[in-house]
C-alpha cells in the first residue's frame, strides 16, 4: 500500500513539474482525516492544500471514500496561500452540492489567483477517507496521502510554505 502511495505521489510531482504551470494542471487525490491532522476550532479535523486558479471556474470537491470514509465531508476556501487562516480572506464554503453528503464548492476566480482550501468535515469527531479534486486549477500542495509521513515538503498540508 506504501508503495502505491509513493508512485502516486511522484506522479503527481511528474505531472506538474511536466505542466511547466501554465494551462489547466487540475489536481486530485486520496486523503484521511485522523487526529494528527489540523484541528478546528469545533473540534473537526482537517486537510489544507493550496492552489492557483488557471481558469475563471474553478470547483473544488470533497467526496467520501469507498472504505471506512467521513460521513460528511466540508470544504472551505481562502483567498491566498496559508496554513493560518485569521489573516486571510474567506471565499466560500460548501456542505452538500455535491451527489449525497459530497460537497461541491464552484467559484469565478481570476487566473492566477493563489487559494487555501480546507478539506474538514461538518460535524466534529468525523474521520476517515475521502476524494478530493481541484479542477481549473495548478495544486501546488495536496492534503498528504501519508498523515504518518515524518518528512516535510510541498504536499505536506503540515508543512509551512513561503511564497
Amino acid at each position: 500500500m506504501r508503495s502505491v502511495l509513493v508512485a502516486l505521489v511522484l506522479l503527481f510531482l511528474i505531472a506538474m513539474v511536466g505542466c511547466g504551470g501554465s494551462g489547466v494542471g487540475d489536481g486530485s487525490g486520496n486523503g484521511t482525516i485522523t487526529t494528527n491532522d489540523r484541528e478546528n476550532d469545533d473540534n473537526s479535523f482537517g486537510d489544507v492544500g493550496h492552489f492557483t486558479a488557471t481558469s475563471n471556474t474553478v470547483v473544488v470537491e470533497m467526496k467520501i471514500a469507498s472504505q471506512i470514509p467521513v460521513t460528511d465531508p466540508y470544504v472551505v476556501v481562502w483567498s491566498g496561500y496559508a496554513d493560518d487562516f485569521t489573516t486571510y480572506t474567506y471565499i466560500g464554503s460548501d456542505d452538500d452540492s455535491g451527489e449525497g453528503p459530497d460537497a461541491r464548492f464552484i467559484f469565478y476566480p481570476y487566473p492566477g489567483q493563489s487559494f487555501s482550501v480546507l478539506f474538514t468535515t461538518f460535524g466534529p469527531y468525523d474521520f476517515g477517507g475521502y476524494y478530493w479534486s481541484v479542477r481549473g486549477a495548478n495544486t501546488e500542495s495536496a492534503p498528504a496521502a501519508q498523515e504518518d509521513t515524518p518528512a516535510k515538503n510541498k504536499l505536506d498540508p503540515a508543512a509551512k510554505h513561503a511564497k
